[in-house]
């Protein structure tokens, strides 16, 4: 599954900007997890520049999207995802993490069922 086809899921659409910053975020949090704990500092500007525009841009444009997420889009997906009952509107950084969680999760169970058909071919 890939990061697109999540935050669709979700029910963000394309037409809001902060889909391509959440996107970027998610991407680059994946590659390296420490991005979550200098949001502001590191993360935020990397993705400003990847984008053309600013940190608050990049900040305003996800919390939208979090925001719409929570009021209009698929809740329930978000804590499957999560593992756990969301109870109150996820953070921008919650919310990274908790798709970037998902997608780390999805990956090693595919590792693991691939290793497990190899070796029962063996």
């Amino acid at each position: 599954m890939n990061i697109s086809d999540i935050i669709w899921a979700l029910g963000i659409p394309t037409t809001y900007h902060g889909h391509n910053a959440l996107k970027i975020c998610i991407q680059l949090c994946y590659e390296d997890e420490d991005r979550l704990l200098l949001v502001t500092k590191r993360l935020y500007p990397e993705v400003a520049e990847i984008l053309h525009t600013t940190p608050q841009c990049v900040e305003r444009n996800l919390r939208t999207v979090v925001q719409y997420c929570w009021t209009h889009g698929n809740r329930r997906l978000l804590s499957q995802m999560a593992h756990y009952p969301i109870m109150h509107q996820p953070t921008n950084s919650e919310f990274i993490s908790i798709i970037c969680g998902y997608l780390k999760r999805v990956e090693k169970r595919e590792r693991e069922e691939r290793s497990a058909s190899r070796h029962s071919l063996l």
